[in-house]
């Protein structure tokens, strides 16, 4: 019984990657390299807009006030501040999807073993933005609470 038991745990930790993996790999690869790109583009433009944007935000009401000019430079900098923290997932990404083709065509395994880091990064990357992100919400709700209970009294 507990011979089985050891056969079979180490059956899990010899896994092999048959075509059928294989070709989703493949396709994953390709539609990783896709959305990187496009991700890219998408940052790119999106700097690019919010600059203008805030440049003519600041032209606009003559430009003389100083509030007006750090109001307009504090959006272009926040904008840059969102684009800063999605560079690293898409950069994972494009790094992922470039050796996993590499890593499952030829075959490589330091090149796959490397592509599947890239991937178990970008996930923690994620997961730990998604807690800041949830963890701030419930807490702007928290201050929301206390504030309408403020003013109500």
């Amino acid at each position: 019984m507990e011979n089985s038991f050891r056969d079979e745990t180490k059956s899990i930790f010899n896994l092999q990657v048959d075509e059928t993996a294989k070709g989703h790999l493949r396709e994953a690869g390709r539609w990783g390299l896709f959305l990187a790109i496009m991700s890219f583009i998408g940052m790119g433009l999106f700097i690019i807009v919010f600059t203008a944007a805030g440049a003519q935000l600041a032209t606009m009401s003559g430009g003389t006030n100083l509030y007006q000019l750090l109001g307009a430079t504090g959006t272009i900098l926040y904008f840059i501040f969102i684009v800063g923290i999605y560079f690293y997932p898409v950069y994972a990404l494009l790094k992922f999807s470039t050796n996993i083709k590499a890593g499952v065509n030829i075959p490589d395994q330091a090149r796959f073993n490397k592509a599947v880091a890239y991937l178990k990064s970008m996930f923690r990357y994620m997961g730990i933005l998604i807690i800041i992100m949830l963890s701030l919400s419930v807490l702007v709700v928290i201050i929301a609470i206390f504030a309408a209970a403020a003013f109500s009294s």
